[in-house]
């Protein structure tokens, strides 16, 4: 936990440039995860910390929409 806490992630057009190239996701899906790392950065830095992470994480428990995920009706 200590090393991730220290990481921080960053969305960079290298990143969508390679995601596309391998041609394993397509664009609608790397513009999804770009949108996903949006709603991370609270802080706008540019950056996705592990405070920011666990903070959705924790809100995503709270509003069982993993487990919605995981078990569908």
């Amino acid at each position: 936990r200590n090393n991730l806490k220290n990481t921080k992630m960053e969305i960079t057009s290298n990143v969508e440039e390679t995601l596309l190239a391998n041609g394993r996701l397509t664009q609608d899906q790397v513009d999804q995860i770009k949108q996903m790392f949006i709603l991370m950065d609270t802080d706008k830095s540019g950056t996705v910390t592990y405070d920011e992470v666990a903070k959705l994480m924790s809100k995503l428990a709270k509003s069982n929409y993993l487990s919605s995920l995981f078990n569908p009706d």
